[in-house]
């Protein structure tokens, strides 16, 4: 991804469909790892998730795209006891998401929901 702002659309629509997968209930409560957001954001390929390449490589770049999204009021970053940021939106960013263009798909499946 070249700008920040795709940047930025990718983290959030990632972490909106984190938080809204019923799979995975403790994120609503807990909020996401940074690493698991960044990876499902596509910032991370898969070698890039090793903890050996994360840590020195690409963590403070991660973290200074959250920190600026914190500023803005996308996101709120809990740190956890292992050291590891947990992610939440806010509604403000939940705001954002929705103001984003969506695919045709996805208003065809929202229309075709709000029939039944």
């Amino acid at each position: 991804m070249s700008n920040e702002n795709e940047r930025v659309e990718s983290v959030m629509r990632a972490l909106i469909r984190a938080y809204q997968d019923q799979i995975r209930p403790s994120i609503r409560h807990n909020g996401i790892d940074e690493r698991d957001l960044a990876f499902e954001a596509d910032l991370l390929t898969p070698s890039e998730m090793e903890s050996i390449i994360y840590g020195p490589r690409k963590r403070n770049a991660v973290l200074q795209l959250f920190r600026e999204m914190e500023r803005e009021g996308l996101i709120s970053m809990n740190m956890g006891i292992n050291g590891v940021y947990r992610i939440l939106p806010t509604s403000e960013g939940e705001q954002f998401v929705a103001q984003l263009p969506q695919p045709w798909y996805r208003k065809m499946w929202n229309r075709l929901r709000n029939l039944e």
